[in-house]
């Protein structure tokens, strides 16, 4: 279902009901009935007037004001009779590794953080524990990888554990932002939700009462650190 009226980013963050909710000129955030929120430029392709949807990335990542640009940038190709879609498949190829699309996803989340210490907590940790993680390519990471990667600190480290795979599945959340504007990435489908009850589940343990720590030291508390309680499902938000 298409709901037509003129987005704010107040109203972006009430949004529930599942669908396709236009901001206007073609842009619209569609909601999935899991929850996450995705931009869509729909537009006619110049070259014979089909209908085409082009993605403009994760409301995780991309805000209201990022989306319009990038939909106008769109329609100016489109004005001037090329194709969007089209452009950015001619577009170079690359494959980032785990760690550029980590230093990517620090810059965009830094500004949000009160703890000047944050940002070497977040390296430091992912480093220490993923390490061989880092030097891969983002597309080629997989559930089992993180798994892996967890397990040996799992039982001795549990709320270390718990940080790292919230830290690695928002990364790679944010690569999958990267891979709608860049078709090459490769990861595809929606955000990978690994949780830290999926995880207790692989390694036949109890669901842990971690919330959700974006900025803090592990192993204590930290500013920003969200009540504690069962770890919240990630949405797009």
């Amino acid at each position: 279902m298409t709901y037509r009226q003129k987005l704010t980013p107040f109203t972006i963050t009430k949004i529930r009901q599942p669908g396709r909710h236009t901001d206007g000129e073609g842009l619209a955030l569609v909601v999935a009935t899991d929850g996450s929120k995705r931009w869509v430029l729909r537009y006619r392709a110049p070259c014979n007037g089909r209908v085409r949807d082009m993605g403009l990335g994760p409301l995780r990542t991309v805000d209201l004001f990022a989306a319009r640009e990038k939909a106008k940038a769109a329609r100016a190709l489109v004005a001037r009779g090329v194709d969007p879609l089209d452009a950015r498949a001619a577009e170079p190829t690359f494959a980032p590794t785990l760690a550029s699309v980590r230093d990517d996803f620090i810059k965009a989340l830094a500004p949000t953080w009160r703890n000047p210490k944050s940002e070497a907590q977040w390296r430091a940790s992912l480093a220490t524990y993923c390490g061989p993680l880092m030097v891969r390519d983002a597309a080629s990471v997989t559930d089992g990888d993180i798994v892996a990667a967890l397990e040996p600190i799992w039982h001795t480290k549990p709320e270390t554990a718990a940080r790292i795979l919230d830290r690695l599945t928002r990364i790679l959340d944010h690569a999958r932002g990267r891979s709608e504007a860049h078709a090459s990435l490769g990861v595809d489908g929606e955000p990978l939700r690994l949780t830290v009850e999926k995880i207790a589940r692989a390694f036949e343990l109890p669901e842990l009462g971690l919330g959700r720590v974006d900025g803090g030291g592990d192993g204590e508390a930290s500013h920003g650190q969200e009540p504690r309680g069962k770890v919240a499902h990630r949405t797009s938000q």
